[in-house]
């Protein structure tokens, strides 16, 4: 569901593509197979886990970050944490117009139709060879990343549940329901409120 296979179909259209992947599951020893084709030998490298506290300089040391998720029948791309960690690290973004990505993503970088590996080795070479497109993907993608800030998306719940309390006799009956997710963070939880 996170493309990869798309990805490396991708990098073997365009020789000029390299590809690092990081994190690991069940399908690494298909795309190590699938690494070590003619077409893409040597030009394909697979990290495994990347700790958290090396992310950044991950992030950093790529020229572009590919997001090439699939909708499946049991799966939507969610959120895309990857992309605004990267677009925070200055890294441009190519990512599938699918789930959520489009509104995570909103302008900052490409939009590549899911599945489609010709649309996305042209937008990954556009991405890391025109240095103009570059420059201004790394500006938005910053930008675009600070909207996602804790104390911004903090700020933006404090706004809801003040307007929730405002509206008084217009407001639903009875309490407000609320979901938080914070990805195992209790502490962020606890920032944010």
């Amino acid at each position: 569901h996170k493309g990869v296979e798309v990805l490396l179909e991708a990098a073997a259209m365009n020789p000029r593509l390299h590809v690092a992947i990081a994190g690991a599951g069940q399908q690494e020893e298909n795309l190590r197979r699938r690494a070590a084709a003619p077409d893409l030998a040597g030009r394909v490298e697979l990290l495994g886990p990347v700790d958290k506290a090396a992310l950044p300089d991950f992030y950093r040391g790529l020229d572009v970050l590919a997001v090439p998720s699939l909708t499946t029948p049991g799966w939507i791309e969610q959120f895309g944490r990857v992309a605004v960690e990267a677009m925070a690290c200055g890294t441009p973004v190519v990512a599938s117009d699918s789930g959520a990505l489009p509104d995570v993503v909103r302008g900052a970088g490409l939009l590549v139709p899911p599945g489609d590996p010709t649309a996305l080795a042209e937008a990954l070479g556009r991405a890391g060879t025109d240095p103009d497109l570059s420059a201004t993907m790394r500006a938005e993608g910053i930008a675009r990343a600070h909207d996602f800030a804790w104390d911004v998306i903090g700020g933006d719940y404090v706004e809801l549940y003040e307007d929730m309390v405002a509206r008084g006799p217009d407001a639903p009956t009875g309490p407000p329901e609320v979901v938080v997710v914070a990805y195992h963070r209790p502490e962020l939880v606890r920032e944010s409120l």
